[in-house]
């Protein structure tokens, strides 16, 4: 956390911090969904009275409500696109060197991130969710319209798409707008594209793209902006498309409600493992979706290690918690893809998280030295869903596995040709069998961690941070918080060589710290003439506190030079005493400089010479600025355990008595200095904090 004093590390620790960062990430993919009724969107209004300029958001030409519209779910939605009940939508894609957001007037926006490259968007392809030989048909189509506007790119620079079956269509192979007559479009303008009769077919995969192919007047950074599709019969009505799109139902189950499966939680359920959890991870370059008791694995790049950890030791148990597959004689589970390779597909298993050699995540072993079900047969299509059978090898039969299955793909050279960008890997119905094929609980060893059970404790104290629920910009609640401000007793930048000025916040001036919407935000901010100001709440005057379990709910600025922290000091720092006699327990602390996506826990104490830490260890924590995160301690006389959304990440016991006294809390974003490191290129970086709780 933020040091009081910063103490010199010696250079072991130094080398032990700066190897632990590993590299974690997530994709882009977009998940295609319903409502939670089931039933479409409303759209927007759909009289006649609009001119054909498409400058409003009503739908011109009679169409009603049957075009299609661009929601904030990236997808395009229409009454008129219904199936079985649930709200269908076509699924919007991005390629190479292009992207596409959506604002709220369902307009699309197409960015251009690549100079002189193949780059496009898909505007209506096929949802990734749905059966095998769903197509849009297109038998009743006589013409595709469309509003486009761009400032950026004239209409010959500007070509469309349709595919069958996922082959270009050759009267739609990349044609100029301006071959269907479209002139300027620096003002939104309407596109007509006649569709031939030849064309007029029931197996379109893509049924409307717009492409840039190296084009000489298009560059990185140029935008086209599309709305209001619309697909016309030789009337000029609205015809559906979707007759032959047929969403996918997840495969029978078939294991009695004993085969895992995952819920929208991002965990794996079973009745045999008494509904205990298991941990769901994502990889370096993969993610994983949920919809359905499905699990959707994504490449988020091509040509790199990416992977899924399907059955992991969960995040809320005790150390010494692993699976038991002592028993356990196959893994089976459900997979489909029409994107990878089984041959570039493996599996891994993980013994305290080491790789074991028949199952390593850069082996030989791929799905096609698998079997088909109870087969002999060897893996060699996935395109449909196809059961699994893993043996379970001796070496692979203990009770301390961390890892029960993961599932891994190399995009690197020949071993991985078939994995590109945003390929997909879908699985289900993953059960663990004994040699008569009976599932077995290989929860054994797993044992729950009561500490983290906060709902079992009392709340004692507590700001939510509600003062405002809305854009204004409040104070924060001066009952419960006061401020260190400057720089530090002796000038030093608190004694780590930090850069920052620390302000107080009033009701009048809040520059820093200051509540909206719900949470609060802690914001560092260099000003012109290089000067930077930030903020260090406390509660030295208002809430002093022995033993309890704290917990804080945040997100953290990634911004270079940014040192945000949630901790503690002993209250004797501001009634005369010293650090490190007063104690520091370092509840987070965060580095982007110097750490890369790991955040640490940390304890400081006259035990550790010159305030070295007694205790400390960091744990890889991804999405730190856009997700919310938990971190927090649990203090008790006899034990102080550090805990990461819900994973213990550190314990000290019998800690030293230095922690039996009072502390008192502190958050704050330090620039610069030991830990923050270079802060050249930092404007401004924020902590937004959620909530503080402490429990008895």
């Amino acid at each position: 956390m933020k040091k009081f004093f910063y103490r010199v590390p010696n250079m072991f620790g130094i080398c032990v911090l700066l190897l632990l960062p590993l590299l974690w990430g997530v994709s882009c993919r977009i998940d295609v969904s319903s409502d939670s009724d089931g039933a479409a969107n409303e759209e927007p209004g759909g009289s006649d009275t609009s001119d054909d300029s498409g400058g409003d958001d009503t739908l011109t030409d009679n169409y009603g409500t049957s075009g299609l519209y661009l929601d904030t779910a990236m997808t395009w939605t229409t009454y008129g696109l219904m199936s079985r009940g649930a709200k269908a939508s076509a699924l919007i894609n991005t390629w190479e060197s292009a992207s596409v957001g959506v604002d709220g007037d369902n307009v699309a926006t197409i960015t251009i991130n690549k100079d002189n490259a193949w780059r496009g968007i898909s505007l209506c392809e096929v949802p990734y969710n749905t059966s095998s030989g769903s197509y849009y048909d297109f038998t009743d189509v006589a013409t595709i319209t469309f509003y486009v506007k761009s400032a950026d790119i004239t209409a010959d620079h500007i070509r469309v798409l349709l595919q069958s079956r996922g082959s270009d269509m050759a009267d739609f192979s990349q044609k100029p707008l301006s071959s269907y007559g479209t002139g300027t479009i620096t003002d939104w303008t309407k596109v007509s594209i006649p569709v031939a009769s030849a064309d007029r077919i029931s197996t379109v995969s893509t049924a409307l793209a717009v492409t840039f192919y190296n084009e000489s007047g298009v560059s990185s950074g140029d935008t086209v902006q599309i709305k209001q599709i619309g697909f016309l019969d030789a009337s000029g009505n609205v015809t559906s498309v979707i007759g032959k799109i047929s969403y996918e139902a997840a495969p029978a189950e078939t294991y009695q409600s004993k085969g895992l499966f995952l819920n929208s939680a991002h965990t794996w359920e079973t009745a045999c493992l008494d509904q205990k959890k298991m941990y769901l991870g994502r990889w370096e370059a993969s993610y994983v979706g949920v919809a359905d008791e499905i699990a959707t694995f994504t490449a988020k790049t091509g040509n790199v290690w990416k992977g899924a950890a399907l059955a992991q030791v969960p995040v809320n148990v005790l150390a010494g918690s692993y699976y038991d597959l002592r028993n356990v004689a196959n893994i089976k589970f459900k997979i489909k893809s029409t994107d990878i390779l089984p041959s570039d597909l493996k599996i891994m298993i993980q013994d305290n998280g080491h790789d074991l050699g028949d199952y390593p995540s850069n082996g030989a072993v791929n799905l096609t030295n698998y079997y088909i079900g109870d087969t002999s047969t060897h893996v060699s299509d996935i395109t449909n869903w196809t059961e699994v059978r893993v043996p379970v090898t001796a070496a692979a039969r203990t009770n301390t596995i961390s890892t029960a299955l993961a599932l891994v793909a190399f995009g690197n050279g020949a071993a991985g040709a078939s994995v590109d960008l945003n390929d997909t890997v879908k699985i289900t119905e993953i059960d663990f069998l004994d040699a008569d094929g009976k599932s077995v609980d290989i929860a054994g060893n797993i044992t729950y961690d009561p500490a983290f059970d906060a709902g079992s404790r009392t709340l004692v104290w507590n700001d939510e941070f509600n003062e405002s629920t809305t854009d204004a910009e409040v104070c924060p609640d001066a009952a419960k918080w006061n401020y260190d401000t400057g720089t530090g007793p002796g000038n030093d930048g608190w004694g780590n060589s930090e850069a920052e000025v620390y302000t107080e916040s009033t009701e009048t001036n809040h520059p820093n710290a200051y509540v909206s919407n719900g949470t609060l935000k802690i914001k560092a901010v260099v000003a012109d003439d290089g000067s930077v100001t930030s903020a260090r709440m406390i509660t030295s005057e208002t809430k002093n506190f022995t033993h309890g379990y704290i917990e804080f709910r945040a997100k953290l600025p990634t911004q270079r030079g940014t040192w945000p922290a949630l901790w503690l000091l002993g209250s004797s720092l501001k009634s005369g005493g010293s650090w490190p006699a007063c104690g520091e327990l370092d509840v987070m602390e965060y580095s982007t400089n110097f750490w890369g996506n790991q955040v640490f826990g940390t304890a400081h104490c006259p035990a550790g010479y010159g305030g070295n830490p007694v205790a400390t260890n960091g744990s890889p924590v991804y999405n730190v600025d856009t997700e919310w995160h938990t971190y927090a301690v649990d203090w008790q006389s006899t034990y102080i355990k550090w805990y990461v959304d819900g994973k213990c990440l550190l314990t000290y016991n019998n800690p030293d008595g230095t922690f039996n006294n009072n502390f008192y809390i502190l958050m704050n974003v330090a620039v610069g200095g030991t830990l923050g490191g270079d802060w050249s290129s930092l404007k401004t970086g924020t902590m937004e904090v959620d909530y503080v709780r402490i429990y008895n």
